[in-house]
């Protein structure tokens, strides 16, 4: 696991805080702006058991929790770490959001079934669900987590006010934000379905995939990217960019703290017999899309080394005020990770580039090195 300078931890190593054991495996870590790394990791040595001790949560600056510790949250007693979740979210001041399986009075829960900032809980199995009329919360996605210590998360409910047909929603802890079977804004009636796991940036915005379902939803069009207010993009939707492609699917998606959001997604020419092909997409805060990257685009690695894309991939936290990062593989097999810096012009969007090389105009001297670290290798 490396930043573009500094190698964080490598296989093989020494887990730090688990005497006489060795990394394993790396989840996707989460990086705040003090530089600081967070993830979740398994390991394995002298005295650790599979299953039962062998996966922590990691930051850079040591280990923060190992499956079965002890709880230390004085709220939930007679309790160890399970499981841990594989995805963490790691805030400016250094606190990790992450969900867990516990081991309580002997017995223990399934995954996923409470959340964690740090060793403090935030919400667990059969915590009221705000917003809703007696349900409760049964298990959890991915966390998400900002300066100020809000969380948010997807939940599927259980409870007398839960059916199958409102059953997960998005939340904090104090707040329903979107539910299943709620109207999907800037859709004209269509209703949330099932959702993914939601991003949240520090002014409290929130961003998230759901399905939809209800009267003129078909195949073509039943799925989208939303915030707490807004359509961000819908499937069938025309991509901007050059032709008259449509979108078909979406993948990862990143936001930052100006509220705009930047997204992979498949699409077509509205054929739907025609073969896809992905492109990495910028919704602007006034709510235009971009079109950034599209496989089969001409991507330059280096002087005089212009290389195909074959596959765009994004984090869930690709997207900061001054930049994307993303990761290209190219039809030559080689594969590199790169940022782009945004130019916003003169009314705050990425103008729209004669070519895909254009938008790497002023590339900071870190992405220029890392770029031509990975051309090199």
């Amino acid at each position: 696991m490396f930043t573009s300078t500094a190698l964080v931890a490598r296989q093989g190593s020494e887990a730090p805080g688990v005497t006489g054991s060795t990394f394993d495996f790396f989840d996707i870590p989460s990086l705040n702006d003090a530089g600081i790394v967070a993830f979740r990791a398994t390991f394995s040595g002298e005295g650790v058991e599979i299953g039962s001790n062998s996966q922590g949560i990691f930051t850079s600056l040591g280990l923060l929790v190992r499956q079965g510790d002890t709880v230390t949250d004085p709220t939930v007693t007679n309790a160890t770490f399970s499981s841990l979740g594989n995805t963490v979210s790691l805030n400016s001041g250094g606190e990790v959001a992450f969900s867990a399986g516990l081991t309580i009075n002997g017995t223990q829960s399934l995954n996923n079934r409470f959340i964690f900032a740090s060793s403090a809980l935030v919400v667990g199995l059969g915590g009221d669900a705000p917003g809703t009329v007696g349900a409760s919360f049964n298990s959890f996605g991915a966390p998400t987590m900002n300066t100020s210590g809000v969380v948010a998360f997807r939940a599927d409910l259980t409870g007398p006010d839960t059916t199958a047909d409102n059953s997960q929603g998005i939340f904090t802890p104090s707040t329903l934000v979107a539910r299943r079977g709620d109207e999907a804004p800037g859709t004209a009636g269509a209703f949330f379905g099932v959702f993914g796991d939601p991003l949240l940036n520090d002014n409290g915005e929130i961003v998230f995939v759901a399905g939809l379902t209800g009267v003129g939803v078909t195949d073509a069009n039943n799925r989208g990217i939303f915030t707490s207010t807004a359509l961000v993009a819908r499937k069938g939707d025309i991509a901007p960019g050059p032709g008259n492609a449509t979108f078909i699917d979406f993948g990862g998606y990143s936001v930052n703290n100006l509220g705009e959001v930047v997204f992979v997604a498949s699409f077509n020419d509205g054929d739907a017999t025609a073969t896809s092909v992905s492109g990495l997409f910028l919704a602007d805060s006034f709510g235009n899309l971009h079109n950034v990257l599209r496989q089969g685009d001409s991507f330059g690695v280096g002087a005089n080394d212009m290389r195909t894309i074959s596959r765009i991939d994004l984090a869930r936290e690709g997207l900061s005020a001054k930049a994307v990062a993303f990761k290209l593989d190219f039809t030559d097999g080689t594969s590199g990770i790169f940022t782009a810096t945004i130019d916003r012009g003169q009314v705050g969007v990425i103008p729209l580039p004669a070519s895909v090389w254009l938008l790497l105009a002023g590339l900071g001297t870190l992405g220029v090195a890392a770029r031509r670290r990975r051309a090199a290798a």
